[in-house]
């Protein structure tokens, strides 16, 4: 199967997203809750280079996603800037993108980095390719959703990229539980690949960020162990914190 086929289950669809919306002839009908600068950069650099003038953006403009930054303003404003119309529908959680009548993309990731994936940063996510049929489908349910949906132009953004931005409370927890693997390529793992035979007997300690502990500044560092593990060829790389940095 090749990628882009119908019914294909798509983990990370960034390079295959930017590719379609540069072959577009007619539309780029995107929905996305969030979304971020950079990506919204790449969007544009990729539409600059289709014949697509049908540019249409949904997205759930609230005042929590933008003080959070889930929803950038400077983001919708380049795409704005690029000849997108952007409409809001502020229960919006569907993710949709639709690439003239030909290829279309429905899943769980938002058009940001962590929601296409990119190297150290994403979530989990799924998505599948359309058939022809469901394009279609979907193809009227998003014109619907537009057709009811509130226009989002300069004078509204600029009311929202102005307000506070939130800031998480003292003590507030972060996130309960470990990240899943999300099997994209890291400098790391590439860095211990370059030499095997010496990378499967030797760990690392690799100076992560710094925290506050009374008026000290304590290094929270992570040792990192190459396993002998094999899964499709790969090597697993094992972290665990400390509190102290090897010398």
């Amino acid at each position: 199967m090749a990628i882009g086929d119908a019914g294909e289950l798509v983990t990370y669809a960034r390079t295959e997203l930017l590719a379609r919306i540069r072959g577009a002839k007619q539309r780029v009908w995107l929905a996305s809750p969030f979304l971020s600068k950079p990506v919204a950069e790449e969007i544009v650099t990729a539409v600059e280079e289709s014949s697509a003038a049908e540019r249409h953006l949904l997205t759930a403009l609230v005042a929590g996603s933008v003080q959070t930054r889930v929803l950038d303003p400077s983001g919708l404003e380049t795409l704005l800037d690029a000849g997108f119309e952007i409409c809001s529908v502020p229960n919006l959680h569907a993710k949709v993108s639709l690439i003239d009548t030909t290829w279309g993309l429905v899943g769980s990731g938002n058009l940001t980095n962590s929601g296409l994936g990119s190297e150290g940063r994403a979530n989990v996510e799924l998505g599948v390719v359309l058939d022809a049929e469901q394009i279609a489908t979907a193809a009227e349910l998003f014109a619907r959703w537009w057709n009811e949906a509130d226009p989002v132009g300069a004078t509204v953004l600029a009311e929202y990229a102005a307000l506070p931005r939130l800031k998480r409370s003292p003590g507030q927890p972060l996130a309960h539980g470990s990240p899943v693997g999300v099997g994209l390529s890291q400098s790391l793992e590439e860095i211990l690949a370059e030499d095997e035979l010496t990378a499967l007997g030797r760990g690392y300690w690799v100076k992560s960020n710094y925290q506050r502990q009374g008026h000290r500044a304590v290094p929270t560092c992570r040792r990192v162990d190459r396993r002998a593990r094999r899964s499709g060829g790969g090597a697993a790389v094992a972290l665990s914190d400390d509190d102290r940095c090897g010398g």
